[in-house]
């Protein structure tokens, strides 16, 4: 294995180049899926890479979290021309400013039950979500689901954060880095203690009808309780992965077996050169996390993250263009994943809005310095209404491009297969898209990148502790089906911890154990995800055949004192193996580490 250290990308050449368990064996369940209506679909239209540019330059900059101290954000009435629908009354507050991070302090440990939250101002500054954060003693000590049920008319959130003296409303924000909500009837109670609760305690609703409008909640002591100034960031914060709130989080170890140990051996890859990638505050934008992703071309290295779209000489690692990604797709906001299309010779790029859409660019030549048809589609409708996309995976056969998303508020997953012929026509347009919805949460549903021409498009998910889930999109695209080809036994893995690195007084989000990445090639997925082993981060890969729906081979990349986590993977023609990935500890930086092997490699090895 092989270090990289403050370099964001790495050119690698790879050398020339048993079985883990069955599938299980039962009937393959087919579904037909549905089409989405042309009428749902955004705008079209071709852009040139200049055009976008200039486009860009009009556009104000993204405020850097370091300057408006005026604007942090207090619990305030607001004035009567932006009042609302209050739940009780005709006084509500509302987060000023749009902070995306409020808190409120209680006198003493409590239950809080809920509130009733709407939208406030136009929708379009509205909080894409939020959840609530509860702490006892300055300790976390519970936290909801996301809400995203959001609209004019007040609705309940049942928070149930129990035994705490302060809770933290987060917000996804809207596209400009605020996310605006109003609250009514907070309602809680003395906390129960020892099993019993403190007599005669009924719940206690706090509403505002005794206030102004405009009055100033923050600091006032209102209803003996502590409504603290905003402490969030401006700087287009963007929330990490969605789950349910039962899905295993980083860190949270649900007791199954150990991992497989860690294998040493393989063939390392050969590093030609390495060059900087995007940085925070490249062409202003100073968002966080960075959810990066990149793909090579040709002749190019293309980088995407939140928020930049940034396009390299692959050769020389010269920077060509480097964008805010809401210039490169003037709507879109975050999550970011890019492809390039070896069956087309285009460049693909698919970014959520996670309100309603998914936004999509296909580059009309293999040079993404060139022109763009770039469009959209609308993902929450049919029994999706209401639930934003997250999390959007990306995957391309010879026939289509697919994407998978979590569907926020609805607790399922959806799978989009778009038809390809006529985004890559002398003509662009966006064709037959069809939704296959209400699948179960799997982490994240990753559609492969397929080399060859397999019988459709393969998709890998966790489907257990111990089981990976197979399925595959059939065709025709105006009419394509989903297979559920059933589960692959594997070693069996847990949730990882989250990271400690130097610089950071937080420990990096590692995210969960959802596949990262999926390959196929010559009758093969290869995917890779990110497990715990002794306490620490480390990387899982496997080798699945598709045919006998076994695990061909797998390994665990681990160490005894760094975290490895955030895996990519690629296969070529000869077999060759690499894979990419993020280490750090308490002692260092994040740095960029990777590995590899050839096909005669003992299988395994990596």
């Amino acid at each position: 294995m092989q270090t990289i250290k403050t370099i964001l990308l790495a050119i690698l050449i790879l050398p020339a180049l048993g079985t883990w368990g069955a599938g299980t064996l039962r009937a393959e369940e087919t579904i037909k899926g549905e089409q989405l209506d042309p009428s749902s679909y955004g705008p079209s239209f071709i852009e040139s890479m200049e055009d976008a540019v200039a486009r860009g330059r009009l556009a104000p900059l993204p405020v850097d979290d370091k300057d408006p101290a005026e604007r942090r954000g207090a619990w305030a009435v607001p004035t009567r021309g932006a009042s609302g629908l209050a739940r009780s009354g005709k006084h509500y507050v509302t987060n000023k400013w749009g902070d995306p991070r409020m808190g409120i302090g209680f006198p003493d440990v409590v239950d809080v039950h809920g509130a009733y939250f709407s939208g406030q101002a136009t929708t379009e500054v509205w909080a894409r979500g939020i959840r609530v954060l509860g702490y006892h003693d300055g300790q976390p000590v519970g936290q909801t689901d996301w809400f995203v049920e959001l609209s004019t008319k007040p609705t309940w959130f049942a928070m149930n954060l129990n035994g705490v003296d302060r809770i933290e409303i987060v917000a996804i924000p809207a596209p400009d880095g605020a996310g605006w909500y109003a609250m009514d009837d907070l309602t809680y109670s003395a906390a129960v203690v020892d099993g019993q609760k403190e007599s005669g305690a009924p719940k206690i609703v706090v509403d505002f009808d005794g206030l102004s409008y405009r009055q100033v909640l923050t600091d006032s002591g209102y209803a003996g309780l502590t409504w603290e100034t905003g402490a969030g960031s401006f700087d287009e914060g963007v929330h990490g992965p969605m789950a349910p709130r039962e899905f295993p989080q980083s860190g949270a170890l649900r007791g199954e077996s150990p991992a497989a140990p860690s294998r040493d051996g393989g063939t390392p890859p050969t590093l030609l050169t390495s060059y900087q990638g995007v940085i925070r505050g490249d062409a202003g934008s100073m968002s966080y996390p960075p959810d990066t992703d990149g793909a090579v071309g040709p002749n190019h290295y293309v980088e995407t993250v939140n928020r930049n779209f940034a396009v390299y000489n692959k050769a020389t690692g010269t920077e060509l263009s480097n964008i805010l990604l809401g210039t490169f797709l003037p709507g879109s906001n975050g999550d970011p994943r890019v492809l390039y299309d070896q069956h087309s010779g285009r460049w693909i790029v698919i970014v959520s809005d996670f309100s309603s859409s998914i936004y999509l660019a296909v580059s009309l030549t293999s040079n993404p310095t060139g022109g763009w048809f770039k469009t959209s589609f609308v993902a929450s409708q049919g029994s999706d209404s209401g639930c934003g996309p997250d999390y959007p995976t990306l995957g391309v056969d010879a026939n289509g491009i697919y994407t998978a998303s979590y569907m926020m508020g609805c607790g399922g997953m959806s799978v989009f297969a778009i038809d390809k012929a006529p985004l890559v026509a002398p003509s662009p347009s966006l064709g037959t898209v069809t939704a296959f919805r209400g699948l179960p949460f799997e982490s994240a549903i990753q559609p492969v990148h397929a080399y060859g021409t397999p019988p459709g498009e393969y998709l890998v998910s966790i489907s257990s502790s111990s089981q990976l889930r197979l399925r595959r999109i059939d065709p025709p695209m105006v009419s394509p089906t989903l297979v559920d080809l059933g589960t692959i036994g594997v070693a069996s893995f847990s949730s990882p911890p989250n990271a400690p690195a130097l610089g950071s007084t937080t420990a990096l989000n590692t995210v969960d154990w959802r596949l990262m990445m999926s390959v196929y090639r010559d009758g093969s997925v290869w995917t890779a995800h990110t497990i715990s082993v002794s306490g620490r981060a480390a990387c899982r890969w496997y080798e699945l055949d598709v045919a006998t729906m076994a695990a061909v081979q797998s390994g665990t990349l681990a160490d005894s004192t760094l975290n490895y986590f955030f895996p990519s993977i690629m296969v070529n023609q000869a077999g060759g193996v690499a894979m990419g990935f993020t280490g750090s500890n308490a002692s260092q930086y994040a740095g960029c580490y990777f590995t590899g092997r050839v096909a005669n490699d003992p299988a395994g090895e990596m």
